[in-house]
């Protein structure tokens, strides 16, 4: 007796390409949040821009925010997106300065905690269509 065993891609997991595997389709999620907590992080730290003094080199904080998937090291991540203040580039002295700037204005506004508490509400929604109809 022999038994056949066959799997059906079905559901909103599999409608995009179903040739892609899961983790692939996380990474692709999380990319997106890290897009989306970036361009969010940016848009807070601009609305009081004009009441801050820049850093030594003329930028602001904003000028400097990245939001990746990845560490600084390069090793990828597959269950976390970082939105930070980005150091590439500069001096220890400029990157000392931007990271006090960063979070002297996350202890004033808390952009940064704000936009991560929203982002970890949407990940549950998103994880939860992500995964609909795997059983």
């Amino acid at each position: 007796m022999t038994t056949r065993v066959t799997i059906q891609a079905l559901g909103p997991l599999f409608a995009a390409d179903p040739t892609i595997p899961y983790w692939a389709n996380v990474r692709a999620m999380l990319e997106g949040m890290a897009a989306e907590g970036e361009a969010e992080v940016i848009s807070g730290l601009r609305s009081g821009e004009g009441t801050r003094a820049p850093l030594s080199d003329g930028s602001r904080v904003s000028e400097h925010i990245a939001g990746r998937v990845a560490a600084l090291s390069g090793k990828q991540w597959y269950q976390h997106a970082v939105v930070s203040p980005d150091k590439s580039g500069m001096s220890a002295p400029e990157a000392i300065a931007l990271y006090a700037a960063a979070s002297r204005i996350e202890t004033e506004t808390h952009v940064f905690k704000k936009t991560a508490t929203r982002l970890r509400a949407s990940r549950a929604v998103q994880m939860a269509e992500l995964t609909k109809g795997l059983t």
